[in-house]
């Protein structure tokens, strides 16, 4: 039968990679890192300790992002049974179904690359890799891992002798659906990601 795709949740991340501790029999089709990442709710990675005994599961993300949640699938099927919830220290508030907050410790960090010139939220922790560790000596199995979050941009730099502005106005906003999107405020906002879109006012 044809396995439909797990539809991402809303503001999931596609990851690059997945790696672990060991795998189960060595065998990586059937029980290897990259089946936790996969989409399929039916196939799994199985991770067994590493040569130092420890247990983990490590994503990779393309970039540094803002982190705001991770959703764990441990059984079959699409019911979540875990999930960690984001502050701008750590990841560490977690609830679950059955009890699984409590055997593991996830973390999140930044490997090779940077997060110091984004701008301070405090509910999501800035990284592009997540570790899942057990804290038991058991083997464990994950369907499916899905990371949420953000891609924060680091503000424009002023220039030198650059004047703050106290605000901006245009004749009109082009389209603007929300409210929020093309208004004035985007053109002196030191963000390269927005943008003001002006059309002709009412003269």
């Amino acid at each position: 039968a044809t396995v439909v795709p797990r539809e991402r949740l809303t503001g999931e991340i596609v990851p690059v990679s997945a790696e672990q501790s060991g795998t189960y029999n060595n065998d990586e089709t059937s029980y290897g890192a990259a089946n936790s990442i996969d989409l399929d709710s039916e196939t799994y990675s199985f991770t067994r300790p590493g040569s130092d005994s420890a247990l983990w599961l490590k994503v990779t993300l393309d970039q540094v992002y803002c982190l705001k949640q991770v959703v764990l699938f441990m059984y079959e099927g699409a019911q979540h049974n875990a999930i960690w919830t984001c502050s701008d220290t750590d990841c560490t508030y977690c609830e679950s179904l059955y009890h699984d907050c409590l055997s593991y410790t996830l973390t999140v960090y930044t490997e090779g690359d940077s997060s110091d010139n984004l701008p301070t939220l405090s509910d999501c922790k800035y990284g592009n890799r997540v570790k899942l560790q057990r804290i038991s000596n058991n083997l464990f199995a994950v369907y499916e891992i899905a990371i949420i979050g953000t891609l924060e941009v680091a503000p424009r730099e002023r220039l030198a002798g650059e004047i703050v502005p106290v605000s901006a106005d245009h004749s009109g906003t082009y389209n603007s659906y929300d409210g929020t999107s093309h208004v004035a405020a985007h053109a002196i906002d030191l963000n390269f990601e927005t943008w003001s879109y002006t059309e002709p006012g009412s003269d």
